[in-house]
């Protein structure tokens, strides 16, 4: 059962309006902030707006990749409680919300704490999930992230150590002169 009321949704619909709009009036507004910048510093301020075809193509390989986040939580919600009821947007819409409101707390690595509450409120508010089902989730996908996010570092250390190993190794030819 949807729990989240009507006003909820409008101001989520405005807000993603209003960002939209922002994100889209750059090339034109960030000409009018380069001069408004040197004219507040006294220096020249050069910032070039980007196309807006390349804004355009930005925006949607931004949504495009939300909406792949949002499906594989939704198949991680599916893989740990057993079901996945619900439209995928409503995962979409839980699994971007509390990753931006943990990455607005700047303070908290990961945003722990404020990103796993947000999830949580959500998939109970939507129903997706009971509390403690929706607590399991977001333990799993906080646990996800962690290796997806220190996997490649070990992995690029790892390679890195090798190449620095074998250049290091003189050559079978070389120990004979």
């Amino acid at each position: 059962m949807d729990r989240i009321g009507g006003e909820a949704r409008a101001v989520a619909v405005l807000l993603l309006v209003l960002a939209g709009l922002g994100v889209l009036s750059l090339p034109f507004t960030i000409p009018r902030v380069s001069a408004l910048a040197a004219r507040v510093t006294g220096r020249q301020v050069s910032l070039d707006s980007p196309p807006p075809r390349l804004v355009v193509a930005s925006i949607a390989g931004n949504l495009a990749a939300w909406v792949l986040y949002g499906l594989a939580f939704m198949w991680l919600v599916h893989g740990v409680i057993g079901r996945a009821a619900g439209a995928p947007s409503q995962y979409v819409a839980v699994y971007t919300a509390s990753y931006v409101v943990g990455y607005l707390f700047l303070f908290l690595p990961g945003g722990i704490g404020p990103r796993e509450g947000v999830m949580v409120a959500l998939l109970t508010a939507l129903g997706l999930a009971t509390n403690k089902q929706a607590w399991l989730v977001a333990g799993a996908s906080r646990a996800w992230l962690t290796v997806l996010e220190i996997a490649p570092g070990l992995l690029f250390m790892a390679v890195d150590a090798a190449r620095r190993g074998s250049s290091t190794k003189l050559p079978a030819d070389a120990s004979n002169e």
